[in-house]
């Protein structure tokens, strides 16, 4: 577990911090945490790229499109990546800008028992964006009461 959790930790830094060409020596400095060291992550870097998940080249490395996110993504996902000791700020806003990024599509949202939240800046197809456009709809359905539901000009909607 620790060994998998070293390798979604290195892949969502890895993504963080760009992508492609960040300095191996940054990004372990960014994965060690207390009493460990940079040999504590050799075999990490070897198994991704074994993996075709990241490709290492002169003290760089990059994350390999589809297969790093795609691995990044299933690593994040599963129940077996926990965070075993406190995390601080820097993993944690990595963590949410990766959310943001993938977004969660409302029926995910709806199948887990939690709402999707709304995005700013998009509306519902149909939905009504404007008092402008609201004021019109109204105004439509208004004569359109007052036209087909009056009772034979009995009870006549008045403006």
């Amino acid at each position: 577990a620790e060994a998998y959790a070293k390798e979604v930790r290195l892949l969502l830094y890895l993504w963080d911090m760009g992508s492609s060409d960040v300095q191996k020596g940054k990004l372990t400095e960014r994965l060690k945490r207390q009493k460990e060291t940079a040999k504590d992550y050799q075999d990490t870097y070897k198994t991704l790229e074994k993996a075709e998940a990241i490709a290492l080249s002169n003290h760089k490395v990059s994350l390999l499109m589809p297969k790093g996110l795609q691995r990044l993504r299933e690593g994040l996902k599963s129940e077996k990546f926990q965070f075993d000791s406190v995390i601080g700020a820097k993993t944690a806003n990595a963590l949410l800008r990766w959310m943001r990024q993938q977004g969660t599509s409302s029926s995910e949202a709806m199948s887990n028992g939690v709402a999707a939240p709304a995005r700013a800046g998009k509306t519902a197809q149909g939905a009504i964006a404007s008092y402008q456009e609201f004021q019109q709809v109204a105004l439509e359905v208004y004569d359109q009461l007052n036209r087909d539901y009056n009772l034979d000009n009995l009870v006549p909607i008045y403006r």
